[in-house]
């Protein structure tokens, strides 16, 4: 059995200066689902007297200073390891089955010697997709007041250098924020002394756009009082908002210009942050355009666009699934949206295509190179009536993700049975997905070839035994 890539990948991102990192098992357990990939944000400010911090904090909500974005803190170069932030939460995300979009502000003037060993602590992490100095035509983040836009193309052409050099496996995402149609100070620097080397050399381009966004979050018509920006929406100035036709619009016109920027090569497109906020249409109005926009992606069926992140799973203000309740990893509160989102990821069009493969010999080999190419294992099951428990048990050591129907679980090393009574039918064919993630979160080295981490393997011992109740 084969999984590949979805028509658009749903993707999703996890944790920012709105919200704290949540781990993974319980976003994997509220979606009922894995995510094609999660999105992390972190800065790396290594010349920064004051660094590293993250932001600094004011009524529970991070802002920027002079010199940081507020994103989190990339700690390997200070720890001298992996063991740290963002390689714990990059573990935890591939552990279910998932790839990683690292989105990351650097200052221009990093030295070589620090990209180089970034480049090679990413190599064990499989298909990333580095977001480099994001929505680089923007005019708020350090890099873009310090520094030139050629500035900005020719230290994204270095590093993608490096990273071809040191860590293959990963693909380069050069990102554009998008224009309002009402006017903006931001504009594309699409010169050729400008951002276009960049665009051309970057092996994916996203496009960052909210078809609402309450830009001056979280200083404008804050209220510490309240749960969120809702009550202050009358008094609140620096917000956005489009129509979706203004938008997709928009979208068109980025693709002409990244088109006239490649001569004519259509490169592969994902929107890196998507969202209308809360705070600007209301919680119910920001479910419904969740319906709307993802049903209107699937009809447009555009063949480049490869994938959508939504920004994001939980948040202090109005862009979250989930509202955060005081930094408490382990519960947020549920907005409509997240029930709308539920939805739409349910439709095949944003999840991975099945595909048979040759039949299994036992012990059988999976191998996982990314979340849209692994090889797993496919059975069948009819369950008689009157059973009313169904348990799989498998090799204790193993690390999988099991699809039984519509429902995704999560076998974690150290448990052997795993009850997927409530995802299978009496009297029908049911099928059984099978698939082994990293069971560390990263590759290993392979034996036969012991230069290279691009497959992860795993040799199940024997065929899984079905316990009926």
């Amino acid at each position: 059995m084969l999984m590949k890539a979805p028509r658009c990948a749903a993707d999703i991102s996890d944790g920012s200066e709105r919200g704290e990192y949540v781990p993974q098992n319980y976003i994997f357990n509220t979606l009922g689902r894995p995510s094609r990939a999660i999105n992390l944000m972190y800065e790396y400010h290594p010349n920064d007297k004051n660094w590293p911090e993250k932001g600094i904090l004011e009524n529970k909500l991070y802002k920027r200073n002079r010199r940081t974005n507020g994103y989190f803190p990339y700690m390997a170069m200070e720890t001298g390891g992996t063991a740290c932030e963002p390689f714990k939460s990059m573990r935890d995300i591939r552990k279910f089955g998932q790839d990683i979009i690292l989105t990351m502000t650097f200052d221009l003037d990093t030295p070589d010697e620090h990209l180089i060993q970034i480049a090679k602590d990413l190599r064990p992490f499989g298909n990333v997709i580095f977001r480099i100095n994001h929505e680089c035509n923007g005019c708020w983040f350090t890099y873009n007041k310090e520094n030139t836009y050629g500035e900005v193309s020719d230290f994204f052409v270095k590093f993608h250098k490096i990273l071809k050099r040191h860590a293959p496996n990963v693909r380069t995402n050069a990102c554009l924020n998008g224009v309002h149609p009402e006017g903006s100070d931001v504009v594309y620097h699409m010169g050729e002394k400008e951002l276009a080397p960049a665009f051309r050399i970057a092996d994916v381009i996203s496009y960052d756009s909210y078809c609402s966004l309450h830009w001056g979050w979280p200083h404008d018509g804050y209220d510490p009082a309240k749960s969120n920006f809702s009550s202050g929406i009358s008094r609140v100035k620096k917000m956005g908002q489009m129509t979706r036709k203004q938008w997709w619009e928009l979208f068109f016109d980025f693709n002409g210009l990244m088109l006239r920027v490649n001569q004519g090569r259509q490169k592969e497109i994902y929107l890196g942050e998507i969202n209308t906020d809360a705070d600007v249409v209301g919680l119910k109005a920001q479910a419904q355009w969740i319906r709307e926009f993802y049903r209107e992606i699937k009809e447009r069926g555009l063949t480049y666009l490869k994938g959508v992140a939504y920004y994001q799973f939980r948040d202090r203000g109005g862009l979250g699934l989930e509202y955060e309740i005081d930094e408490n990893r382990t519960k947020g509160r549920p907005n409509p949206s997240l029930e709308a989102y539920r939805e739409i990821i349910k439709d095949p069009y944003f999840s991975g295509v099945m595909e048979e493969g040759d039949p299994a010999v036992w012990p059988a080999v999976l191998e996982w190179e990314s979340s849209t190419c692994a090889k797993g294992l496919v059975f069948s099951l009819v369950i008689p009536d009157g059973v009313s428990k169904c348990l799989i048990v498998f090799s204790r050591e193993s690390n999988l993700i099991i699809k039984a129907g519509d429902t995704w679980f999560h076998k974690d090393t150290g448990c052997d049975e795993l009850d997927i009574s409530a995802a299978v039918e009496s009297g029908v064919l049911n099928k059984i997905f099978i698939f082994a993630p990293p069971a560390a979160g990263e590759n290993i080295y392979d034996l036969d070839n012991p230069s290279y981490l691009d497959v992860y393997r795993y040799n199940m011992p024997r065929k899984p035994e079905i316990i009926l109740r």
